[in-house]
C-alpha cells in the first residue's frame, strides 16, 4: 500500500501520468496490441484533467497531441470521444506552440474518429504547410507522411465534417495532394506484397478482367489492385481488391479478439464516401490457395459486388448537404464499428464480424469446420480443409 506522501506525490504527477498512459498505448499499438480497458482508463484521467481550470494549460502542446493520437487508436467509446473533443479544444486554443507535424498527427487521428472540431479550420488554414516542404533525406521522408495525414484529414472534413467547412485553401490542398501520392508511392501505401499482387493479377486476367497497380483515385487515395472490365480499359471502374495482413489488426487483451486498426481504416472509409468499392481478402483465404481455388474465391466476390452511390466534393457540385448537423464540434455519422470497417455489398459500411471474410463473397452457406463462424462465412466448401483463419480472429 502507497503512503499518504507516495499519494500525494502521485497527484502532483497527474500530468506525466497521463502522458505516460498515453505513450503506453501507443507502443502497445505498435506491438500489435489493443488495451481498451486502459484506454478508457487514459480517457478519464485526461477529461478529468481537462475540466479543471488551468489544467489544460499545463501540459505540453507536444503532451496534447501525443494523448490525441493515442485514445484516437483506441475503438470508439463514449468516454473517448469526450476527451478527444476535450483535449481538441485545448490544442486548439495553444495552435501556436504545436509544430507542423504535431498538427497534422491531432487532425489525423482526429479523422480517424470522425472527431472534426474547431481545430480543422484553424490548422488547415494557418499553417504554411508548402513553406514547410520536405527537401531531402530522413526529415523528408517525416514531412511526407505528415503532409499525407493533413491530406487525409482534409479530405474527411469535406466528406464528412458538414457544410461550411473551408478546410485547406486551393493551393496548400493542391500541395498536399501530390506530397500524398509521393508518401504513397515511397511506402507502397494502398499495394499489395509482390507475390500477392502477382498471383491476384494473373488470376483476374484469366477471367478477361484488367488488373492495374499503383493507382490513386482523383483525390488521391492510393488503390490496392484496380480491377476493370475489357471494355472499360478502367477508366471508370470504382472497384479493387486488398489483402488484408496480420499487422493490420490489433488483438484486444480484455476479449481476445482482433481488430482492424484503424490507420488501416481511413484510407477504406474515404473510399467508400467516395462510391469506391473494395473487395478485401484476409491473407489466410489466399496464402494456400491453388491458382483455381483462388479464381473460384475472386469470381464469387466479384459476382457479389453492387455499385456505391459516392459523394461528390463540394468543388464538384457546390456544397452538398452535410452527414452531420452542420456546425463545428459534431461528430461524423461513421460505423460504430470502425475499428472493424469494411467497404462492403450495396455501398454500406459493414464489419469484420459480418463480412471480413465475405465482403463480396458467394451466398452459399457453410456449416463445415468452422461452423457459423463469421470470419469464413460464405466461403467455398473447398476451402474449408486447408486453410484456417489465425486466432483471434474467429
Amino acid at each position: 500500500l502507497r503512503s499518504a506522501g507516495d499519494v500525494a506525490a502521485a497527484d502532483t504527477s497527474a500530468e506525466a501520468q497521463l502522458v505516460a498512459a498515453a505513450k503506453l498505448l501507443r507502443f502497445l499499438a505498435t506491438a500489435g496490441l489493443l488495451a481498451p480497458v486502459l484506454a478508457v482508463r487514459t480517457a478519464e484521467r485526461a477529461l478529468k484533467h481537462m475540466t479543471v481550470p488551468d489544467k489544460g494549460g499545463m501540459l505540453p502542446a507536444w503532451a496534447l497531441a501525443c494523448c490525441l493520437a493515442s485514445l484516437a487508436i483506441a475503438d470508439s467509446d463514449p468516454k473517448i470521444a469526450l476527451a478527444l473533443k476535450a483535449l481538441a479544444k485545448a490544442a486548439s486554443a495553444r495552435l501556436r506552440e504545436l509544430l507542423p507535424q504535431e498538427r497534422a498527427l491531432i487532425l489525423w487521428s482526429l479523422s480517424m474518429q470522425g472527431c472534426y472540431e474547431e481545430i480543422f479550420d484553424a490548422a488547415l488554414e494557418q499553417t504554411p504547410w508548402s513553406v514547410w516542404a520536405p527537401q531531402s533525406g530522413e526529415a523528408a521522408k517525416m514531412k511526407l507522411g505528415a503532409l499525407q495525414q493533413v491530406h487525409f484529414a482534409d479530405l474527411a472534413l469535406q466528406l464528412e465534417g458538414g457544410g461550411g467547412r473551408r478546410g485547406l485553401p486551393p493551393d496548400q490542398r493542391k500541395f498536399v495532394l501530390q506530397a500524398s501520392q509521393s508518401a504513397s508511392l515511397h511506402r507502397g501505401q494502398g499495394t499489395l506484397w509482390a507475390a500477392e499482387a502477382q498471383t491476384i493479377s494473373q488470376a483476374l486476367a484469366s477471367m478477361d478482367l484488367l488488373p492495374s497497380l499503383g493507382c490513386h483515385t482523383p483525390e488521391g487515395l492510393a488503390l490496392g489492385i484496380k480491377v476493370s472490365s475489357q471494355n472499360s480499359r478502367g477508366s471508370s471502374s470504382k472497384l479493387s481488391i486488398e489483402v488484408d495482413r496480420p499487422g493490420d489488426f490489433l488483438l484486444d487483451v480484455s476479449s481476445g479478439r482482433a481488430h482492424r486498426f484503424l490507420p488501416m481504416t481511413l484510407r477504406r472509409r474515404l473510399l467508400w464516401r467516395l462510391g469506391h468499392t473494395v473487395i478485401v481478402i484476409p491473407w489466410f483465404e489466399i496464402a494456400d490457395a491453388s491458382e483455381q481455388q483462388l479464381v473460384g474465391l475472386l469470381r464469387a466476390k466479384l459476382s457479389a459486388v453492387k455499385p456505391v452511390r459516392s459523394l461528390q466534393l463540394p468543388e464538384q457540385r457546390g456544397l452538398r448537404p452535410p452527414l452531420v448537423s452542420p456546425g463545428q464540434g459534431t461528430l461524423a455519422t461513421v460505423p460504430a464499428d470502425t475499428g472493424s470497417f469494411l467497404v462492403g455489398r450495396a455501398g454500406r459500411a459493414e464489419s469484420a464480424s459480418s463480412v471480413a471474410s465475405a465482403s463480396a463473397s458467394s451466398s452459399s452457406d457453410c456449416d463445415g469446420a468452422f461452423g457459423a463462424d463469421p470470419l469464413v462465412q460464405g466461403m467455398p466448401a473447398w476451402l474449408h480443409t486447408s486453410i484456417r483463419p489465425p486466432p483471434g480472429l474467429g
